[in-house]
């Protein structure tokens, strides 16, 4: 296990319970993401290419800093706006891990609260709300057979491993 799973998990455990999350959840989210690396990054320039780079409202942002994961939880800039953040704030604001957890969570909670509305078994709920927090609603099929279902199952491998 990361020695940083020690340092964090206090925070992890307070944003997991400020957004109504399961801890270990959380920390196998960012297992997953970051493997507990608050410094994580990944730019994604197929995202600027299909979602960002045609939009108006993104023409005037560089491309690799608003198209890239951030952090603990590895959330984009354009997602962490749609959950709250400040528009205005750089979106390397989000390697803070605090930032980082609360954005992704408030995701990740959005995420579930979406699985849950097909009433399917929870474990098939929690895997199609985990792909949905990897690639997004509309890349992942109702439960209870989700797309990037690879990365579901690897957060469910941390989750069962941190139990």
């Amino acid at each position: 296990m990361n020695p940083d799973y020690t340092y964090y998990r206090p925070l992890i455990s307070n944003v997991a319970v400020r957004t109504q999350l399961d801890p270990s959840l959380v920390a196998a989210v960012v297992w997953t993401e970051s493997n507990f690396r608050a410094d994580a990054f990944r730019h994604e320039p197929q995202f600027w290419k299909r979602y960002m780079a045609t939009s108006p409202a993104y023409k005037h942002l560089h491309p690799r800093r608003y198209s890239s994961s951030y952090g603990l939880m590895q959330p984009m800039w354009v997602t962490a706006v749609e959950e709250g953040f400040d528009p205005n704030r750089p979106p390397e604001d989000l390697f803070s891990p605090e930032l980082s957890l609360t954005y992704g969570c408030k995701r990740l909670r959005g995420c579930l609260n979406w699985a849950m509305k097909f009433q399917a078994p929870e474990k098939d709920a929690l895997l199609a709300g985990l792909a949905a927090y990897n690639g997004g609603r509309n890349s992942a099929n109702a439960p209870p057979n989700p797309r990037n279902i690879k990365y579901a199952l690897r957060v469910w491998q941390h989750l069962t491993e941190l139990a």
